[in-house]
């Protein structure tokens, strides 16, 4: 899951980091998660998308600019979100 986190933050980095989350970031964040969760995770598109949101909403919910999100990458937190969609969209 560090992994994805790093790939997504990287598609980001393209823009400015201070602005919240625009659609653009949006649209960006789930395209490069879906790749990444259907490649290692969830090879079921239904399934990376559920977890693909999930996370998405998590980290806009703690983080209200890319730029607090890109200081606390490695944090627990962040660990800890992605780590409750993966095991929500496993139950299902």
């Amino acid at each position: 899951m560090k992994q994805l986190l790093a790939i997504c933050l990287s598609c980001l980095l393209l823009s400015s980091c201070k602005e919240g989350w625009t659609d653009e970031y949006k649209e960006a964040y789930l395209s490069t998660c879906m790749e990444e969760a259907r490649r290692s995770t969830f090879p079921d598109s239904a399934k990376a998308a559920a977890y693909c949101q999930c996370s998405m909403e998590s980290l806009m919910a703690h983080y209200q600019t890319i730029e607090e999100l890109l200081i606390n990458k490695d944090s627990l937190a962040v660990r800890d979100e992605f780590q409750a969609c993966h095991d929500k969209v496993t139950a299902q």
